[in-house]
């Protein structure tokens, strides 16, 4: 199980396809926050693909903590 968003190896301006099953860990673009620059975050979880046109469920989690890797869900 991922719980940590790796540091490198984005892909930028290109889509990815994706599959049942997939994890894509995403990050957002660098912001300025108050005086410093910031990302977040998070991971999308493939569950299922069905239909046409094909429609996705996905199963998320962001860290929203500015430069924060940390991907594990929250207890409920």
């Amino acid at each position: 199980m991922l719980t940590t968003a790796p540091e490198g190896g984005y892909t930028k301006n290109e889509s990815v396809p994706i599959a049942e099953g997939m994890v894509l860990v995403v990050r957002s673009r660098q912001t300025l926050a108050f005086t410093t620059r910031c990302r977040v975050y998070g991971k999308f979880e493939i569950v299922s693909i069905e239909g046409t046109p094909a429609m996705a469920t996905i199963r998320y989690v962001v860290n929203p903590n500015c430069e924060q890797r940390n991907l594990e869900p929250e207890e409920e």
